[in-house]
């Protein structure tokens, strides 16, 4: 994956921005497909350091690491405005009267903190979970309290555990598609799949 994109002319230059439309196409979950690559570029690549023992090799400035993966951020651009469009006149995603945007993201940092819990004591589990309008304040409070310290711990250990970076981030960040709450209540736990099964390989 790290050289493909040096090839000029080279198939293989476009076959992961193929794969990635038929993912998508199939699961829009995928839209943080080009983020996780760069999670992967800081580890195991380590394509953002010469920490990489026995090897010479230079990092790649930031812009480089992004803009080799241009094509998967437009083609997570357009499925994701295709999705919300989508959802939006299917009666899928809330009204921001009913749901403003401090209650979503409230919600969100719940939704985080309990996905995690019912990971390791799966009990109380649901097809459907509904919303509590509002959510109790300490609820809230704690939840975003318990991630920022997991988030500090996390890179405060960046160069001695960088897996640990990468497997909380790439948690937090495929959790982002479906972490949202639906016309009728929150999303079920079965959009933590891919966050968890991923990320756990990474601890």
């Amino acid at each position: 994956m790290r050289d493909m994109w040096r090839v000029p002319r080279a198939p293989s230059r476009w076959l992961l921005p193929l794969l990635l439309a038929l993912g998508l196409m199939a699961k829009p979950m995928l839209v943080t497909l080009p983020f996780v690559l760069l999670l992967l570029d800081y580890w195991p690549l380590r394509r953002w350091t010469t920490a990489a023992a026995g090897r010479r090799r230079l990092p790649l400035p930031p812009f480089k690491l992004v803009s080799e993966k241009l094509p998967l951020f437009a083609l997570a651009a357009a499925s994701s405005v295709v999705t919300y469009i989508v959802q939006q006149r299917g009666g899928a995603v809330a009204a921001l009267e009913t749901l403003p945007v401090g209650a979503r993201l409230g919600n969100a940092a719940v939704a985080c903190v309990t996905y995690l819990g019912r990971t390791f004591w799966p009990a109380g589990l649901a097809v459907l979970y509904p919303l509590s309008s509002p959510l109790p304040g300490w609820k809230v409070a704690g939840s975003c309290a318990l991630l920022a310290a997991i988030t500090a711990a996390v890179l405060a250990g960046a160069r001695r555990a960088p897996f640990l970076v990468t497997g909380w981030l790439w948690y937090l960040g495929t959790l982002g598609p479906g972490d949202r709450p639906c016309a009728g209540g929150r999303c079920s736990p079965r959009r933590t799949g891919t966050p968890m099964s991923l990320s756990s390989a990474c601890f």
